[in-house]
């Protein structure tokens, strides 16, 4: 028995699975998490040492080179690459496509606990960094107070961050601007020399004061009670008093040889927006976390916090889930579009509200059952799933309009419905299943590309085989039976009341669209009919339009993607290595001014200053985000802009 025949036969069942279907899908698309771009782990890490005060020769003879050759030997690497700048070296270890980064990063680790001994005395221990695509912030906030950047700097590390980052969905909270406090002793070299004393002497004077131990244990009747000893600074005044030396009855203290100054920790980077200096937190989520819920829970939060704490100001100042959602919104807003247009072509052609209703139907089942299948192959809603469903909405009727047309046929040859639907569908299934196989195999090498464009193009094969294989299975199943049992057994019935007025002018359209397309068969048999007499120059005009078109391909441009408006600039900036901090500034202010002369869309510019600019940790770098108008409030394109910024910055 085929499948048609059973569908048709037990139509409850094929109505209650197709409902099945439809709610799996439902329930999946719900759990589905919403991003940009599919997620994109490169399969590389980087090995980071900090050596302070080393050049970059010696950081490239004492740590580059050893742990080049310690990690040559992990498996599955395919490239490493170095750098060794004044105070730092990096090692990116590139694995090959499918590797286990978990393990090799494991792999790695371990190589580099033997290595540790072996590296110069001063050295900070190697740590292992990943990048990866999705670790990027999605939100930025702007925090601005009117209390003292110390105080506002322990109030967002102690009360506001914990807040954000016990948010569902959220990885972690950055702050970057703040300032810290530093307890600062200013040595009197004069003094020291006067009293024959090195720094390295009131050093350990300070850190033998400066310590809290244990001191053992004390029994009282059936308690057992720990004993420490707390002797960490806790004001000024014991520091100043701290005993440096006592010789022949006089006592250095620290006061008579310094000052002890409550100051701020020496600033390494500067954070500024729209030319004010502030704290900025970067907020990340976590990896499979819907991009969109995350950033409405922050948005909530901030809510709550700018209530629960009036003396601070929190705002959003960049939204990167506003791109998504735009670019979410249009392909949506596209495909469906498309299928109310194929919709309205069927109305047109086949003249029957319930034919219409008929595909109205499996189509949108066949577009939920492939949510189904993208849920349990883990792949999540971006701009290339949606472009896979975009491009199968016009395929997904192909089949159905093929069965129901061959029903048609069977029902106007005077069989009853429910003979018809078996017939007709079974007469046409096995041209619809090789039609079907045949877009499936044109996809199927897209599969087996490994990269960055594999990963982007596996997604779109899978979306469009999965949309496919559903539309087959509900022209099959679903079309067939819902033809011979809710169609009525009449091809064509009166109309009465408003659908007579409608029904003509849809008549009137059917009349237009045949006697235009009489017009356009008659043209081609002409067209036919000379091909045939002129068959050598039909060969020889096809031969020139087939070599013109490949002559043309290698002026047609190329890039690995489409380039996008997402309203936002990055300008990144570097300077010689070991730049101080106020010229790295200086440099900036520059370049803020050019932005805010050539860029009047700019609706807030970030400035991120000397260390880890960009999460980079380069301390001689620079990024400006500039943040624009959305495309429909501006005429200007991104591509303009950028160029016309280029022209005002200068090489």
């Amino acid at each position: 028995m085929s499948l048609t025949r059973l569908a048709v036969q037990r139509p409850i069942t094929t109505l209650m699975s197709s409902l099945v279907l439809v709610m799996l899908g439902g329930v999946s698309l719900s759990q589905l998490s919403v991003d940009l771009m599919p997620d994109i782990q490169n399969p590389s890490v980087s090995v980071i040492t900090i050596y302070e005060g080393a050049g970059p020769d010696e950081a490239e003879k004492q740590i580059t080179r050893p742990i080049e050759q310690n990690l040559s030997s992990v498996s599955g690497i395919e490239d490493i690459l170095s750098s060794s700048m004044e105070g730092s070296s990096t090692v990116r270890l590139q694995f090959q496509w499918g590797t286990d980064l978990n393990l090799a990063i494991n792999e790695v680790r371990d190589s580099l606990n033997k290595l540790r001994n072996k590296l110069p005395e001063g050295a900070e221990d190697p740590y292992i960094r990943h990048y990866d695509v999705a670790d990027r912030p999605i939100l930025y906030l702007g925090l601005n107070s009117d209390l003292d950047p110390v105080t506002l700097t322990q109030l967002t590390e102690n009360q506001i961050i914990p807040q954000f980052e016990q948010l569902e969905g959220v990885a972690r909270v950055r702050m970057r601007g703040g300032i810290e406090r530093e307890i600062q002793i200013k040595l009197d070299r004069s003094k020291l020399e006067s009293l024959n004393m090195g720094v390295n002497e009131v050093i350990n004077a300070l850190k033998q004061q400066n310590i809290n131990q244990p001191a053992g244990n004390y029994e009282e009747g059936h308690l057992n009670l720990h004993i420490r000893s707390e002797g960490e600074f806790t004001s000024l005044d014991q520091i100043e008093n701290t005993v440096v030396r006592e010789q022949a009855g006089a006592t250095v203290h620290v006061r008579d040889i310094a000052e002890v100054v409550d100051g701020e920790k020496e600033r390494t980077e500067l954070t500024r927006m729209n030319g004010q200096p502030g704290i900025l937190l970067y907020v990340y989520k976590q990896s499979g976390a819907n991009t969109i819920n995350v950033s409405d829970e922050v948005r909530k939060q901030v809510e709550r916090t700018n209530k629960s704490i009036p003396d601070m100001n929190l705002t959003i100042r960049v939204d990167n889930s506003q791109y998504i959602r735009q670019s979410i919104a249009n392909i949506q807003e596209a495909a469906l579009y498309g299928m109310g247009l194929a919709i309205l072509v069927l109305i047109l052609f086949l003249r029957s509200f319930r034919s219409m209703l008929v595909i109205g139907v499996c189509m949108p089942l066949s577009v939920l059952a492939t949510f189904t299948l993208i849920y349990f192959q883990g792949f999540t809603l971006n701009i290339i799933s949606f472009g896979g469903l975009a491009l199968g909405v016009g395929l997904l009727v192909d089949n159905s309009i093929v069965v129901l047309e061959s029903i048609f046929r069977k029902r106007e040859d005077g069989l009853d419905p429910i003979t018809a639907a078996i017939e007709g569908t079974e007469e046409v299934s096995s041209a619809i299943v090789a039609s079907t196989l045949t877009t499936l195999i044109i996809f199927l090498p897209l599969i087996f590309i490994h990269g960055t464009t594999g990963i982007l193009l596996h997604q779109l094969a899978w979306v469009v085989s999965f949309s496919l294989i559903c539309s087959l299975f509900a022209s099959l199943t679903l079309t067939p039976v819902m033809s011979a049992y809710w169609i009525p057994e009449e091809v064509t019935t009166p109309h009465t009341g408003w659908t007579r007025h409608w029904f003509k002018l849809i008549e009137g359209f059917h009349h237009l669209n045949y006697q235009i397309l009489l017009k356009l068969e008659r043209i081609y048999e002409r067209i036919l009919k000379f091909s045939l007499k002129h068959a050598t120059l039909t060969g020889f005009l096809l031969l020139l339009c087939f070599t013109t078109t490949l002559g043309l391909i290698p002026h047609v441009k190329t890039e690995f993607l489409p380039k996008t408006d997402e309203a936002a600039i990055n300008v990144y900036s570097r300077m010689a290595a070991g730049i101080q901090l106020r010229k790295l500034d200086q440099q900036t202010r520059i370049l803020e001014q050019a932005t805010i002369e050539s860029v009047p869309e700019a609706i807030a510019i970030a400035s991120f200053i000397g260390d880890g600019a960009d999460d980079a940790d380069q301390w001689n770098r620079t990024t400006l985000r500039i943040q624009l108008l959305p495309r429909s409030e501006r005429e200007r394109g991104i591509e303009e802009i950028r160029k016309a910024l280029d022209d005002s910055i200068g090489p």
